[in-house]
């Protein structure tokens, strides 16, 4: 997963915002927050206050009570791949004493982990990875932009071409997908014919990410959303995406009239008022989860800012109306990643739509992977058409509210403190959009090579050229064909990427030998891709290995984490130098997201017919260089194949 495990932020310039602002209250209540521990990422069921159509229409989870549970590999398996995986990136004499080490785990202290893990596996109703998984996630401190959470940017609408017909499509087409979530009426995902789960949709829309102490809470307010939030000049609205219904109706979606007649009101309300004084109070979402906390348990404090908490984390989503227009790719990606930090609410999944009708989408990271959000990504263009766009206005008025808070002079210092603590945060991030449009996958395949295994063979040469080194790559393979899966660890570096890489820069290898070094090295990604799809690989079962060593750590007295652990080949595995991301969708222009080591790189890309958009991220100033040595191993790739 792409996040990072440690803060960056701190100095740099001051601003602030003038006085209190104290608005008069208005009524609004408060949603219960549903929470289960351990597992604290708990949706409502599907369809928990629905009865519309028949059971014979229900169809998305069809087969979810017949998806496999993600099993737990044999002790023997992940250490046996672990010394596979770990092998290319230390020295023979390294080797084997990490070899000795995983022996010695595997026949000692980790069956005794094991028979743990087991024991809780039969405990829990998901999998034996979920409960971590979640704490995972929900225990990371550092801000949630840049660290955590991923955006991606949409092609443009021919149709809705300014900021609010494309607002209004955007939430009409959430507002049905929600629907069909909450009716299951959504068709189920499959893989060829395989079923996939469905369990992330129900925390699609709805959810929230909220800060507490030492560890978020993610409650989904699935079955109540109604609204959107809606985020401008440094002030919170929310607008109602649903018609009015009476009971057993079902759920109406606003058609994209009355959305636009609300999202202009909007506008005009927010012109009309008086922002002199007006705190950026959405820029505490960016913060530091604990000082997030902190700040949101004071402002709770107060009736009227703890009811207008609420009604955020119970939005459908945060519509972010971005004044700016953006002319590049460039630009609107920065915009999707963290733009103006003060106009955004990074505890929820995000659209930002920007003054020219160019929109993104940042995705909260906690409840849900890319996959899902693919897949509503694929759903737009089939829930708004022409016929949905010059459909006519229902609504005389508009249903909207301002979100209103009161500030003191105490908080108003803590939101100009996480205002700087962010945009240290973003000036620190280097990032890069490679539009590579000389081939794409249809001249790949041309080559009888998988395309992903193609990028990935380019990403470890040109990271080879650049540096002269080889370190460890993360990618990101889904296990939804398991109930309640999410994502497994494929490990790109293999001893055939290293053969490649060596054998492409060495001078004196024929072409012929640099091709079949290519391919070797692609068969050999394509494998490891299908073992981490099938749960199949290293980091997740070691993983919670360790952590149930380090609970055991806790309990015990001169308990002492197993070696394995502690040998510098195991960080050398686990450090992601190289974090990339394969998220790609033909109504996407561009994916990314941040390093998640300091040295490290954040490689997002797509894989289309005649274009690879690669987004790279660096901490340390190297995304540019690093993209023009991607750019001319590919382009050296391509001469490759057609001249051997």
């Amino acid at each position: 997963q792409h996040f990072r495990h440690t803060g960056r932020c701190s100095g740099g310039n001051k601003m602030a915002w003038a006085s209190t602002r104290s608005i008069t209250p208005h009524s609004s209540r408060i949603t219960t927050w549903v929470t289960k521990q351990p597992h604290s990422f708990t949706a409502l069921p599907f369809c928990a206050h629905f009865s519309t159509g028949e059971q014979s229409t229900r169809v998305t989870l069809q087969h979810q009570d017949k998806l496999p549970r993600l099993a737990i590999p044999s002790l023997a398996e992940t250490t046996g791949r672990y010394l596979d995986y770990v092998k290319p990136l230390i020295t023979p004499q390294e080797y084997e004493h990490t070899a000795v080490l995983a022996r010695a785990f595997a026949n000692g202290e980790g069956q005794r982990l094991q028979e743990e893990l087991v024991r809780l596996d039969n405990e829990s109703n998901t999998s034996w990875l979920n409960g971590f998984w979640d704490t995972m996630y929900a225990t990371i401190r550092d801000p949630l932009p840049v660290n955590v959470s991923p955006y991606l940017v949409f092609k443009d609408d021919p149709l809705r071409k300014t900021q609010v017909d494309r607002a209004a499509g955007l939430i009409h087409a959430a507002a049905k997908f929600h629907k069909s979530v909450l009716e299951q009426t959504l068709a189920p995902d499959m893989e060829k014919d395989s079923a996939l789960c469905m369990a992330q949709y129900s925390r699609f829309f709805g959810s929230a990410r909220l800060p507490r102490p030492g560890r978020d809470i993610c409650p989904a307010y699935t079955s109540q959303a109604r609204h959107v939030l809606v985020t401008l000049n440094n002030q919170l609205y929310i607008l109602d995406a649903f018609y009015p219904t009476d009971s057993g109706d079902g759920l109406r979606p606003l058609s994209e009239a009355d959305l636009r007649k609300g999202l202009e009101a909007i506008l005009q309300h927010s012109s009309a008022s008086n922002l002199q004084n007006t705190a950026p109070i959405s820029v505490l979402t960016a913060d530091n989860r604990d000082s997030w906390a902190a700040n949101y348990a004071y402002l709770s404090k107060d009736s009227l800012n703890e009811a207008s908490l609420a009604k955020a984390a119970s939005a459908l989503f945060n519509l972010v109306l971005e004044p700016e227009a953006p002319t590049t790719l460039q630009r609107a990606s920065e915009l999707g990643f963290y733009g103006d930090t003060t106009n955004r609410w990074f505890d929820k999944l995000q659209m930002i739509v920007c003054g020219n009708g160019v929109a993104a989408i940042n995705i909260e990271h906690t409840p849900v992977d890319g996959h899902t959000a693919l897949r509503f990504v694929s759903e737009v263009p089939n829930l708004t058409n022409e016929e949905t766009f010059k459909a006519g206005a229902k609504l005389a008025t508009p249903s909207f509210k301002e979100l209103q808070f009161n500030i003191d002079n105490h908080m108003n210092s803590k939101i100009e403190a996480a205002h700087q603590v962010v945009m240290d945060l973003v000036a620190s991030n280097d990032h890069v959009v490679l539009k590579f449009d000389d081939f794409g996958a249809k001249w790949i395949k041309q080559q009888k090579m998988s395309p992903d295994g193609f990028v990935q063979m380019a990403f470890q040469q040109a990271y080879y050229k650049l540096t002269g080194t080889t370190r460890s790559t993360y990618e990101s393979a889904m296990t939804k064909k398991f109930h309640s899966g999410r994502t497994e660890t494929l490990r790109s570096v293999t001893a055939e990427s290293v053969a490649w890489t060596r054998t492409f820069s060495d001078a004196n290898a024929t072409k012929a030998a640099k091709l079949q070094a290519l391919r070797v090295a692609t068969e050999a990604h394509v494998k490891r891709m299908n073992e981490a799809k099938a749960g199949k690989a290293v980091d997740r079962h070691l993983w919670v290995l360790n952590k149930l060593a380090q609970h055991k750590q806790q309990r015990l007295s001169n308990y002492s984490i197993p070696a394995i652990y502690q040998d510098p080949s195991y960080a050398s595995l686990t450090t992601s130098v190289l974090s990339t991301s394969n998220c790609g969708s033909d109504h996407l222009q561009s994916f990314g997201f941040g390093a998640v080591v300091p040295e490290g790189l954040g490689l997002g890309y797509m894989i289309h017919n005649d274009v690879i958009p690669i987004t790279v991220s660096s901490f340390q100033k190297q995304a540019d260089p690093y993209a023009a040595s991607l750019r001319a191993t590919l382009r050296a790739m391509h001469d490759l194949c057609n001249q051997s």
